[in-house]
């Protein structure tokens, strides 16, 4: 029995500290695993708050593109909502239009002078090289777009943002603004270039777009289009210019002040009658302008110049001794050939010309020989007027050019 006794207390013995052990082995294991667990729940909670944030910024920039595409539709359709149609007919009717001069009470006095401003021709009568050139140069994929050059216009965007400001407009975009739109830098008149443009491309031909464009790009001194340009620079037709030529009044177009052909020079004395032959211009004299009255040596040029037979009328003569005009000669203009080389470079690079001809074109120079019929400036009302309308739309915010523009093809 003793034994049995001791082999039950044995037992006994054996299970309780088997069951001490059980608690303290369970005990360490709750203990070890506690910080695990704690780490766990702090890591599911901070991806819940993550989780949480980029929905609450997805959800507030999916409402930002909502009003903003809200917004643009709205812009689109108020750009939009007095629209004509793009028409042949219409480009021809703004194209031939002229300012009128009226008195008070409404009746015509005149018409603003268009005599070497602007002379419309059929594309037929313009030289291959001045259609290349202003391709070149204004819109290379001319060709290949339907209007709008998306690639140009988003990379012209990306150049404005980074600070560097590039033109994204196409030949057809420019028709829009010169004829159709205003010169106002505003995104409504964008917008509605670039619908004008894409309306051009459905209705009219390539070259119909052209001749629109080429009749009526501004290329400085108050000249508009092709035929304008070649005879108010050089009294030629425009199917008469060379490419050398071309290429200038291609390259005017980037800011026509700047790159004019000719710049004015004063009289200094020493000029024989071939070095001011077909070169000179007459400026009416007044307080309020920027010529300097005529020195004693520009006085006794006049003289000179009238013995010579270059002086347009005895009237003339008069004003110019009596200092209320003054006399200039128009000189090539350093600036304008720096450019013309720039767009016989695109030309060539395009492949519209060969390297004979580059060269040639690049060593040919510039020579001014004004029109017999140039810009003559009287007293006349019409020409006080003229004077008077392109100060005040100076001042209204507009640019020399996009004034005398204005005034002699704005209508």
């Amino acid at each position: 029995m003793s034994n049995d006794n001791n082999g039950n207390n044995n037992k006994i013995r054996r299970k309780k500290v088997s069951s001490s052990n059980s608690k303290s082995t369970t005990s360490k294991s709750t203990n070890s695993n506690s910080p695990k667990t704690k780490s766990s729940k702090t890591k599911s909670s901070k991806k819940k708050d993550k989780f949480k944030a980029l929905r609450v910024t997805g959800i507030v920039i999916l409402a930002m593109l909502v009003c903003l595409s809200a917004i643009g539709t709205g812009l689109v359709f108020a750009s939009l909502r007095d629209v004509k149609p793009v028409t042949k007919a219409l480009l021809d009717e703004k194209t031939y239009q002229t300012s009128e001069i009226r008195y008070a009470n409404g009746e015509l006095l005149s018409n603003a002078p268009s005599v070497n401003k602007k002379d419309p021709i059929s594309i037929d009568q313009m030289p291959k090289d001045i259609i290349n050139a202003v391709v070149s140069i204004e819109d290379e994929r001319f060709y290949e777009h339907n209007g709008v050059d998306i690639k140009g216009l988003l990379r012209s965007v990306v150049k404005t943002l980074t600070g560097n400001k590039q033109g994204g407009s196409t030949i057809p975009m420019q028709v829009s603004k010169m004829l159709l739109t205003t010169d106002k830098q505003t995104l409504t008149r964008k917008i509605k270039d670039i619908y004008y443009a894409y309306e051009m491309s459905k209705t009219l031909t390539k070259n119909e777009i052209l001749e629109a464009y080429l009749n009526n790009f501004f290329v400085g001194r108050g000249l508009a289009g092709v035929q304008a340009g070649a005879n108010g620079y050089f009294s030629k037709n425009a199917d008469d210019l060379t490419l050398s030529e071309c290429a200038l009044l291609a390259g005017s177009t980037k800011n026509p002040s700047r790159y004019a052909a000719y710049v004015s020079s004063k009289l200094d004395g020493t000029e024989e009658k071939s070095d001011v032959e077909s070169r000179l211009l007459f400026y009416i004299n007044t307080a309020d302008d920027n010529l300097d009255d005529p020195t004693q040596v520009e006085l006794d040029m006049v003289d000179k110049l009238n013995e010579w037979g270059l002086i347009p009328s005895q009237d003339t003569y008069k004003q110019l001794k009596s200092g209320t005009m003054v006399v200039r000669k128009a000189v090539s203009n350093p600036k304008s050939i720096e450019r013309r080389n720039i767009v016989l470079g695109k030309m060539l690079a395009l492949g519209y010309i060969s390297q004979s001809e580059y060269d040639k074109a690049i060593a040919e120079p510039i020579n001014i020989k004004l029109p017999k019929a140039a810009d003559k400036v009287s007293s006349s009302v019409e020409a006080l007027i003229e004077y008077e309308v392109i100060d005040a739309l100076v001042e209204q915010g507009h640019t020399k050019d996009e004034a005398y523009n204005m005034f002699y093809n704005g209508g």
